[in-house]
C-alpha cells in the first residue's frame, strides 16, 4: 500500500519555499491566461509546457499544478 515515510519525505519536497513560490507562479500565469477572451485551458497548457521543459521533474510537476 503506501509507505508512510515516502509520503512524507515527498511532502517536505512540495512545500519548500521555492516549490510554493513555482506553484504560486503558475497559478498567477493561470489566472492572467484564463483573463484573456478566446484562449483555452488546452491552449494555455501546450504552450506552458514549453516553459517546464528546462525545469527539474518536481519543480515543473509543480508549476502545472499550480
Amino acid at each position: 500500500m503506501f509507505d508512510l515515510q515516502e509520503v512524507l519525505s515527498q511532502a517536505t519536497i512540495a512545500f519548500q519555499p521555492w516549490m510554493v513560490w513555482v506553484c504560486l507562479l503558475g497559478v498567477t500565469l493561470g489566472i492572467l491566461w484564463g483573463a484573456m477572451p478566446g484562449l483555452s485551458t488546452t491552449m494555455a497548457m501546450a504552450l506552458l509546457i514549453g516553459l517546464s521543459t528546462g525545469m527539474s521533474q518536481h519543480v515543473a510537476i509543480m508549476f502545472m499544478l499550480g
